[in-house]
């Protein structure tokens, strides 16, 4: 009587053999099923500058373009920890310290993927009345002093480099209250800034000992197009490309105008 089919096998010997190829490939899919789970579940480590409100206000880690960076990143299932440096160690801290995201950079760098255009600064040059300066282009600046913002130099381009040394004085502010602070006590008679931060600035500062109360100001467009767009910088393209997906819908359904201008109101 026959006890069953024999599986012919040593003791000490498996049932069967997975291949080194095999097993290879089992691992590779695996991990290409299991990574994206882990990496969505990573909280982002998130760079902003400083002392730029409404914009970015690191005291309550809100403003503007904070405001659209968490929204964009809820929408895309994603968590993040602020902090906050200044403007020229964006980013430095992207590229060499464990950030994975630097917001309102300039795309300059090969090496980092840059989002969609993100927020617009409306820049002006703003004299004070009394100063009774006209302005149209750079050159009309030659013999006065100029306060700009940190990084002005390599934002607006060789034309106004090439001015510069024509100044009566220049000096760039990585603190935009003491930019402003600077321009309301006579410290400089032309400032470069965004229309927006200026009026938070000169808001706040007023309440100050020795600022000046009262301001008439001439504004002025720069040359061009005085709006200078601001980018967000990623380590990783694929998150670079979520983001961008959500920009565009928020623009498309109004969020984005609508946090805009939930801060506008603020002053």
């Amino acid at each position: 009587m026959r006890n069953g089919p024999a599986f012919n096998s040593r003791p000490g010997r498996p049932l069967f053999v997975l291949s080194t190829r095999r097993l290879s490939l089992f691992v590779l899919v695996m991990v290409s099923v299991l990574a994206p789970a882990a990496r969505a579940d990573e909280v982002l480590s998130v760079i902003f500058g400083i002392s730029r409100p409404p914009y970015v206000m690191e005291e309550n880690q809100t403003g503007i373009s904070v405001e659209l960076t968490r929204e964009i990143f809820n929408r895309m299932g994603r968590k993040f920890v602020p902090s906050f440096g200044a403007n020229k160690r964006l980013e430095i801290a992207l590229k060499h310290q464990n950030v994975d995201v630097a917001v309102e950079v300039q795309p300059t760098d090969p090496s980092i993927y840059y989002s969609s255009p993100f927020i617009a600064y409306r820049n002006y040059v703003v004299t004070h009345e009394r100063d009774d300066i006209s302005f149209q282009d750079w050159p009309d600046l030659r013999g006065h002093s100029v306060c700009a913002w940190q990084n002005a130099r390599e934002n607006l381009g060789s034309p106004f480099d090439e001015t510069i040394p024509f100044f009566s004085d220049y000096r760039e502010f990585a603190l935009q209250k003491k930019q402003v602070r600077q321009w309301l006590k006579g410290g400089c008679q032309a400032i470069l800034i965004d229309d927006t931060l200026l009026k938070w600035w000169v808001q706040v500062l007023q309440r100050e000992a020795g600022v000046p109360h009262e301001v008439t100001a001439r504004y002025a467009a720069f040359p061009g197009d005085n709006a200078l767009w601001w980018f967000v910088g990623f380590r990783d393209s694929g998150l670079r490309d979520q983001f961008n997906s959500q920009l565009s819908t928020m623009h498309q359904d109004g969020t984005y105008r609508r946090i805009r201008e939930n801060f506008q109101q603020l002053f």
